[in-house]
């Protein structure tokens, strides 16, 4: 539901809708990325439910790739109440200025990563796709300038 439409309709203020950095599987062919969404309750009493998967299992990696991140629902993040939900939850009672986050999974990657042209993963990470980590980590770079 695009936004707009969400903070019309309902009581919430989105926070966040964006990739997500390291989601997608390393490879050749790097795993798509998964999408954060965090919206923040507006009026004490709203209800929530979630019904997802890809919570226990996430996409597998192909010849060598690395698998794609799994999917998360998240209370509250970054704060002292924040609490990751099983991915099955019923009319969950909200109060206003609680936030709710959804990431959905990551594809998987084809192929080994270290196959994965240095200049392609110097784009991700300028690109925010992937973290300095995931650079050296997954791909083997010591940098990506």
């Amino acid at each position: 539901m695009p936004i707009e439409a969400v903070e019309l309709e309902f009581p919430l203020r989105v926070k966040e809708y964006a990739l997500l950095p390291d989601s997608g599987g390393a490879g050749t062919y790097r795993g798509g990325l998964g999408i954060g969404r965090e919206v923040e309750v507006l009026s004490t009493g709203t209800v929530f439910s979630a019904r997802a998967d890809s919570f226990l299992t996430c996409a597998q990696g192909l010849d060598g790739g690395l698998q794609g991140s799994h999917a998360r629902v998240v209370l509250n993040r970054g704060t002292d109440r924040e609490q990751v939900v099983e991915p099955k939850q019923s009319a969950v009672v909200l109060e206003a200025g609680d936030t709710v986050r959804v990431e959905t999974p990551g594809g998987a990657g084809m192929g080994s990563p270290i196959r994965r042209d240095a200049k392609q993963v110097a784009a991700d990470f300028e690109d925010g796709k992937i973290s300095l980590d995931a650079a050296r980590r997954d791909y083997g770079l010591e940098s990506v300038s």
